[in-house]
């Protein structure tokens, strides 16, 4: 047997470290070194950033404090990230147009969210969405968030349709206990990087300016989703 020398299993072990290093990087930090087409190949449920975080309001069925929450928005000149159903769009129209117009971003969920399916399914389901909002808003969605539904579906779904399909990080679970209980879970896992979700309830329009403030005290600010992903 050919002995091995001290040096060659030095550079051996070196070699292993860099290899588990770019592996590792490419765990915690997945945007850093992905091109766009390879983001869209896997749910995007947080990015590297030590300065940013994002919030995406999934408005569906739930819809009612939407005026309060945007004027709330407005007076504080932030502007996230909205995922609407095409069901919501479709009957909305107008609202959606002026989320569009004061500059906030426009994602979709899927014409009915609440109900999963097949590839096929999901995949229709995710398309109809985003003609009805290119319809409204004279731009195509960049991005799909999947909420409920299976994440790996939503992914090949959303690849072949050509969006990005994105999670959370933090759900603030809106449609669940008081505005403090909202506060509470955002108090637990707030962090730069994050993308946090909320429904558009009573409670949440609450729980904003409290959420909004944190924000700011951890030195962040809120950015869009797509302009994260794609700058």
């Amino acid at each position: 047997m050919r002995n091995v020398g001290k040096g060659s299993l030095l550079y051996a072990n070196i070699a292993i470290l860099a290899i588990a290093a770019i592996v590792y990087m490419a765990l915690v930090s997945p945007l850093s070194v992905m091109t766009i087409g390879q983001s869209r190949r896997y749910p995007v449920y947080r990015y590297s950033s030590d300065s940013a975080v994002s919030l995406i309001i999934a408005v569906s069925w739930e819809a009612s404090a939407m005026e309060r929450i945007s004027d709330t928005l407005d007076s504080r000149g932030e502007h996230v990230t909205f995922a609407v159903s095409g069901e919501w769009a479709e009957q909305n129209p107008k609202e959606l147009l002026k989320l569009y117009e004061a500059g906030h971003e426009i994602a979709v969920m899927g014409y009915r969210p609440d109900v999963d399916g097949s590839y096929d399914f999901v995949k229709k389901d995710v398309e109809s969405s985003m003609g009805i909002v290119e319809r409204i808003i004279g731009k195509k969605p960049v991005l799909y968030y999947c909420g409920t539904r299976d994440s790996d579906v939503s992914a090949k779904a959303g690849s072949d349709l050509g969006i990005t399909t994105v999670l959370s990080t933090i759900d603030l679970d809106s449609v669940s206990g008081t505005s403090f209980d909202i506060e509470e879970r955002a108090k637990k896992g707030l962090s730069a990087g994050s993308i946090i979700a909320a429904e558009p309830t009573a409670q949440f329009a609450k729980a904003l300016p409290f959420l909004l403030d944190s924000i700011k005290n951890m030195g962040l600010r809120i950015v869009h989703i797509g302009k994260m992903l794609y700058n």
